[in-house]
């Protein structure tokens, strides 16, 4: 027997192609350098990892880059794309109830951002970056409270 992989039913067949997809994205990227092409990359992810039929995520650049609240609860999801801090107008963002492992890095470059919700995720620790958002007001982070960043 040689070395290719056996499809066993429809339902491998269709998480193995959604893999592949997600691969694809996540790889697009990781590998953005084009100023405009993080928006496209974006739109993509969103696409993509966005289960949650109330979940409103703005279809057009223009409408991206007016969003001041963003909510992504429900959503399953582990990461948050680091594309996600270039919309500098967010005021509010609603991450909880996901299975996010951590945050972006570059989350301080949020600098209007008043409200982060964390609540409920697989956060291991913050990046000590988010001490930077001098706006930020309200962050709910249960459960994580041995992990905050204090400098």
């Amino acid at each position: 027997m040689d070395n290719q992989l056996v499809v066993l039913n429809s339902n491998t067949k269709i998480a193995l192609s959604k893999a592949r997809a997600l691969l694809n994205t996540t790889n697009k990227i990781l590998a953005t350098k084009n100023n405009d092409e993080w928006f496209e990359a974006l739109l993509e992810w969103a696409e993509l990892y966005l289960i949650q039929e109330k979940t409103y995520f703005p279809a057009n650049k223009k409408d991206l880059l007016e969003t001041k609240s963003l909510s992504l609860r429900w959503n399953r999801l582990k990461t948050i794309p680091e594309e996600l801090c270039n919309l500098k107008q967010l005021e509010m963002l609603e991450l909880n109830n996901n299975v996010i492992e951590y945050l972006p890095q570059n989350i301080d470059i949020l600098k209007n951002l008043q409200e982060l919700n964390l609540n409920i995720n697989s956060l291991k620790n913050l990046p000590k970056e988010i001490v930077k958002l001098k706006n930020l007001k309200v962050l709910n982070i249960e459960p994580l409270a041995n992990s905050i960043p204090t400098k």
